[in-house]
């Protein structure tokens, strides 16, 4: 994948370019650059968020999940255009 300075590092492990670039939105690739600790793993129908080598203390498990509920929001959207409707 050809180098891009807003591209998150870790992005890359796939050989569908174009399939990860629609899904790494703009919103979607600023939300990972606010969260530089979260670790992410995708299938086509599954999200895995973690921070590695830390495990999440009970208190801090609803804050956690709500983030993990914004980032498949984020991964959710597509801009009227990609995804064939007119805004």
């Amino acid at each position: 994948m050809e180098a891009d300075h807003r591209w998150p590092r870790t992005i890359g492990h796939g050989t569908d370019e174009a399939g990860i670039r629609q899904v790494f939105t703009p919103a979607v690739i600023q939300e990972c650059e606010q969260r530089a600790k979260l670790c992410m793993e995708a299938s086509a129908n599954g999200l895995l968020l973690y921070q590695k080598g830390r495990r999440i203390k009970p208190e801090e498990l609803e804050t956690f999940v709500n983030e993990g509920a914004r980032m498949k929001s984020l991964f959710e959207a597509r801009p009227a255009r990609e995804s064939g409707t007119s805004a």
